[in-house]
């Protein structure tokens, strides 16, 4: 079934935060009751939401990595999220294309992502809005605690 409505996308806000909790908590329910506030990321990174008609249905996080010269490096999507009964209206798609154009528009030419091999809708997905898999492999160091003995 199709909603009626009008899906509008922009820059995140500080007054977002509850919305952006809500979302976030959406994407990780594990840590439901386990975060209570969210905080825009500082530094080189963006965050745009998507709200239909006035709820938030939607977020996207994209981070700049920048070389030594100007106007040089990438962007990286850290997070992207919607709602469950918002999917399938175009708004991933749309927060794709925001980050997209603003990469654009600062010289940015290339954005990378990262999504689990085993997450076979956001590849379709992704590749559906242009994006190709890297012959780069990404490795990540989880820091665990250490037990007490």
């Amino acid at each position: 079934m199709r909603k009626s409505g009008t899906v509008k996308i922009r820059r995140a806000i500080s007054a977002d935060a509850d919305s952006l909790l809500e979302l976030y908590q959406g994407l990780y329910p594990e840590l439901k009751g386990k975060i209570s506030s969210f905080k825009l990321p500082k530094a080189d990174t963006e965050t745009f939401i998507a709200n239909y008609g006035v709820e938030p249905a939607g977020f996207v996080i994209l981070t700049f990595i920048s070389y030594s010269q100007k106007k040089t490096g990438f962007g990286y999507i850290e997070e992207l999220f919607v709602k469950k009964r918002y999917r399938s209206l175009g708004i991933g798609k749309m927060l794709v294309n925001s980050v997209i154009l603003w990469c654009k528009k600062r010289g940015y030419n290339v954005i990378f992502l990262t999504t689990p091999k085993t997450n076979i809708g956001a590849i379709k997905f992704y590749r559906h809005l242009g994006f190709r898999k890297s012959k780069q492999v990404w490795l990540q160091y989880i820091n665990k605690k250490k037990k007490k003995q």
